[in-house]
């Protein structure tokens, strides 16, 4: 019988510890989740302006060598169009230019390639929509 009771026993406990593994797997894992979907919800857009995907295009661009090359030019970087056909207002271009400039691409991209940089936000009203870019100038320090 003792023998039994402790087979058990040790059965109980190694459960118990699989147990608790596994739930505080499922929490450190839930935890990761919401950081991950929170910080989605930060990058992903003002006004239906995709952070993310302009983000991505900083990027891309900063891996670029020839970008020096190109002083007083600029580089139109599309963006899709708006659905609906009210461009925004002088405010809140402002703070779509303010996040532009908070992006961890266009830090990137002024770190990469030593000249200034300049976005700008620029929206144009077409018969039911509105199309939008991102214009980059580039001038020499």
């Amino acid at each position: 019988m003792m023998i039994k009771e402790k087979i058990q026993n040790m059965y109980f406990t190694s459960r118990d510890r699989r147990r608790t593994k596994l739930a505080e797997w499922r929490e450190a894992r839930n935890s990761t989740k919401e950081f991950v979907v929170g910080t989605t919800k930060m990058v992903k857009g003002i006004y239906g302006v995709p952070l993310w995907e302009i983000n991505n295009q900083f990027k891309k661009l900063a891996k670029k060598r020839k970008l020096e090359e190109n002083i007083g030019e600029k580089i139109v970087i599309p963006l899709p169009m708006k659905k609906s056909s009210e461009p925004l207002t002088s405010l809140e271009l402002k703070q779509v230019e303010e996040k532009l400039h908070s992006l961890e691409g266009f830090e990137l991209l002024q770190l990469s390639h030593f000249a200034l940089l300049k976005p700008k936000y620029k929206e144009q009203k077409l018969f039911h929509h509105v199309s939008r870019k991102v214009e980059i100038h580039i001038e020499s320090f």
